[in-house]
């Protein structure tokens, strides 16, 4: 019996994502990107003195700006493409008359769908990244977990600005322009909520609380972004 439960509800969930990930399109493109980032790990990896050069208040732009920018960027392209075709024929309005709560789940279980294979494909690349940092131990998922906020923070306030403005390429432009401007400000322009705090070394160059207070603000605005994008996008079926 648990088997056969089991069975219908991944049944369910290959038909939830073969509708909206239509002949796995950005699954494999996330795939291909995971294969692009492994080869780059693998030919060149962030140098073992790695740990010694941040210790030491160094920045390392060229290897940090990798997933600091570039991954959680690419995450926004590939949420981005999962929505667009809602919101150019209007399919929204459908999936919202049909959507009997007060709080949009399909949305929820959409965004969270693509930003799990997106952090899982920035955990595993990042880990072959920093292995000769730290290699399958508690540090070496530290080093890779680290930059998930940063996707999570921007596909979720991409996901924010196209149920509200209901136009993904407004939303798009916003997000693309709040990620340049902070990366041009090597990470200063924004604080407290920018992305690049690894590249620029804010650990130490800054102070440890401030890294952290960071992190934990970007993934607290991420779930409020997320909460308030399903609660606007249901909103019309009250």
């Amino acid at each position: 019996m648990h088997i056969s439960i089991f069975k219908t509800k991944f049944e369910q969930i290959s038909k939830f994502v073969n509708y909206y990930d239509y002949n796995h399109t950005l699954g494999k493109g996330v795939l291909y990107i995971t294969l692009l980032f492994l080869v780059i790990g693998i030919f060149s990896p962030a140098p073992t003195d790695y740990l010694s050069s941040i210790r030491a208040g160094y920045s390392l732009y060229g290897f940090d700006n990798l997933y600091d920018y570039t991954f959680p960027m690419i995450s926004v392209f590939i949420v981005f493409f999962a929505f667009l075709k809602d919101y150019i024929n209007n399919r929204y309005e459908l999936i919202i008359y049909f959507n009997a709560s007060r709080f949009n789940y399909n949305m929820l279980f959409r965004w969270g769908y693509f930003v799990f294979i997106c952090s899982l494909s920035n955990f595993i690349t990042a880990t072959f990244y920093y292995r000769f940092v730290s290699f399958l131990d508690l540090l070496s998922i530290v080093l890779s977990l680290r930059f998930v906020p940063n996707i999570l923070f921007l596909t979720s306030l991409l996901l924010f600005l196209i149920t509200l403005t209901k136009n993904c390429y407004a939303a798009l432009f916003v997000v693309g322009s709040y990620l340049l401007l902070d990366f041009l400000s090597s990470a200063r322009m924004f604080k407290w909520f920018s992305l690049g705090v690894h590249s620029s070394n804010y650990y130490y160059t800054i102070s440890p609380a401030y890294y952290l207070l960071n992190r934990a603000l970007l993934v607290i605005l991420s779930v409020l972004f997320v909460f308030i994008a399903c609660k606007i996008s249901a909103k019309e079926n009250l």
